[in-house]
């Protein structure tokens, strides 16, 4: 008796954690941007539970793309629901050109959560017209493979996960793009 108790207890666990990882997947866009000039493309293996992965995209009537990347610490539903707490503060504050003032902002709110040693590593990117903006909270560099010269540039951006530090002072880092130009974000 106890063993068909537990049996079904696991089972019910494994689909919950299923049913939650369908969850957070559905929150992730089905689609890619489409602007002209510029090709997006992304690559994601999720685990088989819930995790912390996450992207998104934004487009603004001026042709600004905004993109996000992160990764919620740990695994399982604590870190997914950090993940949806960072899909709702995206939509609210995708929009605003100030960067450092959007993590700040981020940082504040997900101070204000208490969520106990859970942060958000983030990494923002703008692109407007031959532009790109930076920003970040403890993510791995953005890389550019340059059309010109073959080259990778690294481009590390200091910044704490969202959570982790008041007041932190990030920053936006600024390069300028030419036509060929690969941007390459990770977590």
């Amino acid at each position: 008796r106890r063993r068909l108790i537990a049996q079904a207890e696991t089972k019910r666990k494994t689909l919950e954690l299923e049913e939650a990882r369908q969850l957070q997947l559905s929150m992730l866009p089905k689609e890619l941007p489409h602007l002209p000039g510029i090709d997006v493309a992304l690559y994601m293996k999720t685990a088989t539970e819930v995790g912390g992965d996450y992207y998104d995209f934004h487009q603004t009537v001026d042709g600004t793309l905004t993109v996000a990347i992160g990764d919620a610490t740990g695994h399982g539903l604590k870190s997914g629901t950090v993940v949806t707490a960072t899909k709702a503060l995206f939509q609210n504050i995708a929009t605003d050109p100030d960067t450092p003032k959007m993590f700040n902002y981020a940082n504040r709110v997900f101070r204000s959560m208490n969520l106990r040693k859970l942060y958000m590593a983030l990494a923002i990117l703008k692109i407007k017209d031959s532009r790109a903006f930076m920003c970040g909270a403890g993510m791995p560099p953005f890389l550019i493979c340059r059309a010109s010269s073959h080259q990778i540039e690294e481009h590390t951006i200091k910044g704490m996960p969202l959570g982790s530090v008041a007041h932190f002072p990030y920053e936006t880092k600024e390069i300028g793009l030419e036509a060929g130009d690969v941007i390459i974000l990770m977590s």
